[in-house]
């Protein structure tokens, strides 16, 4: 039995539009079970990839910010004759 490839399995997961030549793939996920984990997994991972996305960006200007005050208080000590 085929199975889906990588790159089906991926287009399947983005929603993007099959060719004629993966149209039965959507057939074959509903009959394989191998091939639906297969989804599922890359799914779950996906959604995984998406989640720690979101929380970089909340947390990166945060760090941005507090790096540029560390290094502004330390050009300022410098400045000051402390550093």
């Amino acid at each position: 039995m085929n199975h889906l490839d990588v790159e089906q399995v991926e287009r399947l997961l983005d929603g993007e539009k099959l060719t004629n030549d993966d149209r039965w793939a959507r057939v074959h996920v509903a009959e394989c079970v191998e091939c639906r984990d297969r989804l599922a997994l890359a799914e779950r991972e996906a959604a995984e990839i998406r989640s720690l996305l979101r929380s970089l960006t909340c947390v990166l200007p945060m760090t941005l910010r507090k790096l540029n005050t560390d290094i502004r208080m330390t050009a300022e000590r410098i400045v000051a004759g402390d550093g």
